[in-house]
């Protein structure tokens, strides 16, 4: 990128549970300027085994014996997710 004047903004990683991380497999995938055919840089070739290990569990999937706070707005009592 050689019109961006501070080259940290210029990233080839994908951003998971707040760290900048390659693909585990080291695969990328360019990024092409359209109008040039240029390729810009790479970005990872991430899938569902890159994210899985640096995310919070969803609610549904928290393990058995910990706690968690119950919904307590009236469109949850709707939907059913209230105790």
């Amino acid at each position: 990128m050689q019109n961006l004047n501070d080259k940290e903004l210029f990233r080839q990683q994908g951003l998971i549970g707040g760290q900048w991380l390659g693909a585990l497999s080291g695969a990328t995938i360019d990024v092409i300027d359209p109008a040039t055919q240029t390729i810009l840089g790479t970005v990872p070739n991430m899938g569902r085994d890159d994210s899985a290990p640096l995310l919070p569990l969803p609610p549904r999937l928290t393990p058995p014996g910990v706690q968690r706070p119950m919904p307590s707005a009236p469109h949850f009592w709707k939907l059913g997710m209230g105790s």
